[in-house]
């Protein structure tokens, strides 16, 4: 055989074998291919199921959450809280508005309201602007006659100056004004004021004369919870109500770091407080007496506020330590 075709076998020999190796190696990676395109698409499975279960326990977290809750005990440390209770001369009235659960005592008793009106006069003239019945930013004359004792926003006001009923409901509810209230009274007729207590089952004793009228606590708690719900309701007046609600004057309910949304009433031996605590877990606190305001008075609605404070807080630790369980159960 020569040496030109001993080279040519050899080449060919070469290049069959190159051309196995190509064939080959295409198949390998044509397999392997296939296995990555398998290996994503169980990945990309994997990773959509765990949304969904993601999905599902936070669904599940957050339904618990928002549904009402009360704790095995919370009875029994309600009823201990009864006896704990040694003030004559008071009534109470808390609820956790999520959890749906109430503490009264004393409801029956019926006192002299003095300016815990002033929250419902606010909620009156609020309801009348939503349903444009009325203008907040209307002005009324101030004069003479309503240069009243306790009157500190208007003080500062000059006689004839015309005052815009917004500006009225600061004042009343910011420094319980006695003479914006008054304004305001006159304005609306306390025949158009009953009537929205009525309407709403508030049994206030008001007319021409008497402009702040006797109340039991159910009547008070009403009246707050009116303002909740406009608060709620009705974002546009929202920072009306908490921006002048919002302060320490004659506030009888704030302790240490816990703060709530006030409207207070006083005169003579009667002192009140009502509260309103905004927030995931909004609640109201409703304290009557017929104390003087006094520091003595201030400490004993405190300690009742404290009380009810650590039952609230304790009932809401116990529900999101379940709700964080149930979630685990999906996970």
């Amino acid at each position: 055989m020569s040496m030109n075709k001993q080279y040519k076998n050899k080449m060919m020999i070469i290049v069959l074998s190159m051309v196995c190796f190509i064939i080959m190696a295409s198949f390998f990676f044509y397999n392997k291919k296939i296995d990555n395109k398998d290996d994503i698409a169980h990945i990309q499975q994997a990773i959509n199921n765990r949304k969904k279960v993601d999905k599902q326990a936070k669904k599940t977290y957050e339904e618990c959450l928002s549904s009402p809750f009360k704790y095995d005990t919370l009875k029994n440390d309600l009823t201990n809280l009864y006896k704990k209770i040694s003030y004559p001369g008071l009534s109470i009235y808390f609820e956790d508005l999520k959890n749906d659960w109430q503490f009264n005592y004393n409801t029956n008793v019926t006192y002299y309201g003095a300016s815990l009106i002033k929250l419902l006069m606010a909620s009156y003239l609020v309801s009348n602007a939503v349903n444009k019945n009325d203008n907040l930013d209307k002005t009324l004359p101030y004069s003479l006659k309503y240069q009243l004792p306790y009157s500190l926003a208007l003080d500062k006001h000059k006689l004839n100056d015309n005052i815009a009923i917004k500006d009225l409901i600061s004042y009343i509810l910011k420094v319980s004004d006695n003479g914006a209230y008054d304004m305001l009274y006159d304005y609306v007729g306390y025949e158009n004021l009953k009537a929205y207590a009525d309407y709403l089952k508030i049994n206030v004793t008001i007319n021409e004369i008497e402009h702040f009228g006797n109340l039991t606590i159910s009547d008070a708690t009403k009246i707050i919870k009116q303002a909740y719900q406009l608060i709620q309701t009705y974002p546009t007046y929202r920072s009306l109500f908490l921006d002048n609600m919002d302060n320490d004057y004659y506030n009888y309910l704030n302790f240490k770091d816990v703060k709530v949304y006030h409207k207070f009433g006083e005169y003579i031996e009667y002192y009140h407080d009502m509260g309103l605590k905004m927030g995931e877990y909004p609640y109201i606190i409703v304290i009557m007496s017929n104390l003087t305001s006094s520091e003595e008075t201030k400490e004993k609605f405190q300690n009742i506020h404290q009380e009810l404070y650590k039952i609230y807080e304790k009932n809401i630790a116990l529900k999101e330590a379940k709700c964080k369980e149930q979630k685990k159960l999906v996970v």
